[in-house]
């Protein structure tokens, strides 16, 4: 009989580690796919967002500071007061989400002293 229960408990062990194989095997998967979709969703284009704001980058060579930067983030914020503004002074970029069309905030960027280009 002892063998009789060291071959069942050898069928019930093989048995849970098939069913917590599966079920690790069946989380992996979902990670995977979680992970797709997430990917998905980041590589979707965003010039446009929900509030009819548009994503403008300018490349500005002649920004060198934190002078600078302050003068182009008064510059646009003149223009349209809501928008956001991200300058790098390193990448000497700007990039602005604002309602403005790139031609004004490119002449807002002008009138603070500077030359945009759109990359």
């Amino acid at each position: 009989m002892i063998a009789g229960v060291d071959v069942f408990l050898l069928f019930s062990r093989l048995i849970l580690s098939t069913i917590f194989i599966g079920w690790f095997y069946q989380l992996a998967l979902d990670l995977a796919a979680m992970g797709r979709f997430i990917v998905e969703i980041l590589n979707q284009p965003t010039n446009q967002s929900k509030r009819g704001r548009k994503m403008i980058e300018f490349n500005v060579q002649d920004m060198t500071c934190g002078h600078c930067a302050s003068r182009i983030s008064k510059a646009i914020n003149g223009i349209d007061s809501s928008a956001k503004v991200d300058v790098r002074i390193e990448g000497r970029s700007v990039l602005i989400e604002s309602k403005a069309s790139p031609d004004e905030l490119a002449q807002a960027i002008r009138d603070a002293g500077y030359t945009p280009v759109a990359p």
